[in-house]
């Protein structure tokens, strides 16, 4: 019998797990490394939380959030390129906007290359919209691109999946 995708709290024991779906998600990507420390220590500060999105046993994707003042910070969110295309962005969306209403905060908020056509798409149509741009913030093998700041509020996100 199939089990439904499920989308799960992480918690700090998942470190090493989470560092190699990270790399999975983020192959060739410049300065997209995350270790197992770095993921640990997130996990384990009282401002920040993580999400594992998984079939059955197999980890999907990953998405890992900090309170920022009043807002929600995305600081990385992957879905493995074998499992893209199928709702496990939306999925680990959604527990971050509920997260976000939960404890109160006002907008999620993120940066992503210009050139990062897919991911645009996704947050595009979920309702994230430009609030700022870094120029030549990522470091790409043939120079720099730009970064685009992108926002939402967690409403936005919830209504629109589930819709």
């Amino acid at each position: 019998m199939a089990v439904d995708p499920v989308v799960v709290p992480l918690s700090p024991g998942m470190a090493a797990i989470m560092a190699s779906l990270h790399a999975r998600c983020f192959a060739g990507a410049a300065g997209a490394d995350w270790s197992a420390l770095a993921i640990r220590t997130v996990l384990e500060s009282p401002v920040a939380r993580g999400w594992l999105a998984r079939d059955e046993d197999i980890p999907c994707g990953l998405l890992f959030v900090r309170a920022a003042g009043d807002d929600c910070e995305l600081l990385t969110f992957g879905v493995d390129p074998e499992s893209r295309r199928r709702g496990y962005g939306r999925m680990l969306l959604h527990a971050a906007a509920a997260w976000a209403r939960a404890v109160q905060l006002e907008r999620l908020v993120l940066e992503v290359a210009v050139t990062n056509r897919p991911a645009l798409a996704l947050y595009n149509r979920i309702g994230f919209s430009e609030s700022g741009r870094r120029k030549d913030y990522y470091r790409v093998a043939d120079g720099r691109v730009d970064a685009l700041l992108l926002a939402v509020r967690p409403d936005t996100i919830l209504n629109e999946i589930e819709k």
